[in-house]
């Protein structure tokens, strides 16, 4: 899964949306992105790994993840809700840090 493109378009002040174009099967892209065992693989840089708290993709479903730096220890909590899922097409959720790294 290679990106082709990436276009940040900013919506107003509290909304972003981002478009990716990849050289891969739609089913592919999608499951990275809603597979829990798939997402850590490459949602993470060099030097992290994505522990789950919680993991529901399904409208109305959350997450609440951890990025952490495997050497340093220091995490950074991320959280939010499913709103709206389309398989293989869309995904729209929500996404909001903690307010500190730990």
């Amino acid at each position: 899964m290679s990106a082709t493109s990436a276009i940040p378009v900013h919506e107003g002040d509290d909304e972003l949306i981002i478009v990716r174009e990849f050289r891969a099967p739609r089913s592919l892209v999608f499951r990275a992105w809603s597979d829990a065992e798939m997402l850590p693989r490459w949602f993470c840089p060099e030097g992290c790994d994505l522990p789950f708290q919680r993991f529901d993709p399904r409208v109305g479903g959350t997450y609440r993840v951890c990025m952490r730096g495997k050497e340093s220890g220091t995490e950074w909590w991320v959280q939010g809700e499913f709103l709206e899922i389309v398989p293989d097409e869309r995904i729209v959720f929500t996404h909001v840090w903690d307010d500190v790294a730990r």
